[in-house]
């Protein structure tokens, strides 16, 4: 049987709390989209399906402008999630090429999907610390949607992505955990970029 987010802020929680976010940056979104060639830094949430809580991600992004709607993100995060109350800890680096929909001249929502590689090493503590280190890249899959509007150079942006990652299915680990570890989740982002 998997081990799902718990604790005080839940899988539930997290996603209501992630939509409430985006229909606030909604509200404030200008008129016009940010514009394609932004460079900035993204903080966000990221709720793991093996994390006992969901933990903060700090990343960077560039957007490349493609002529028409579409344009290309290419994005770098890090998070560091605890497992089995702690006993193990995941520190992973996703890199990622996503394509990004604009889907109205003039207004700013936008969807987005793409591919990446997750960079995982697992360490171990408490009693079953000793084992070493475990590393291992797995690849991603991910789709969501999101919101952006400019302040002049500067631009905002919020999304919502979903991430399937493949499982990290290394002998120490699937004895410690009983299984696998999936590192898939939902991940909940602010961006923060200036125009080029």
């Amino acid at each position: 049987m998997r081990r799902k987010v718990n604790g005080s802020f839940g899988g539930a929680q997290f996603v209501r709390g992630a939509v409430s976010a985006l229909a606030c940056l909604a509200t404030l979104a200008g008129a016009a989209p940010a514009v394609a060639g932004d460079f900035g830094v993204r903080l966000g949430y990221y709720g793991g399906a093996d994390a006992d809580d969901p933990v903060p991600v700090i990343g960077v992004y560039d957007r490349l402008d493609i002529p028409g709607p579409l344009n290309l993100e290419i994005s770098a995060d890090y998070r560091n999630e605890s497992l089995r109350g702690g006993d193990l800890e995941a520190a992973v680096v996703p890199l990622r090429l996503s394509a990004v929909l604009n889907l109205f001249p003039g207004v700013s929502p936008y969807l987005l999907a793409g591919v990446g590689a997750d960079y995982a090493t697992i360490s171990f503590h408490n009693e079953l610390s000793g084992k070493g280190d475990e590393t291992d890249l797995v690849f991603e899959a991910h789709a969501g949607a999101g919101l952006e509007f400019n302040l002049g150079p500067l631009s905002v942006i919020g999304d919502l992505r979903y991430c399937a990652v493949g499982e990290v299915e290394n002998d120490a680990v699937k004895a410690a955990l009983g299984h696998a570890y999936d590192p898939s989740g939902w991940y909940a982002s602010v961006s923060a970029g200036f125009s080029f």
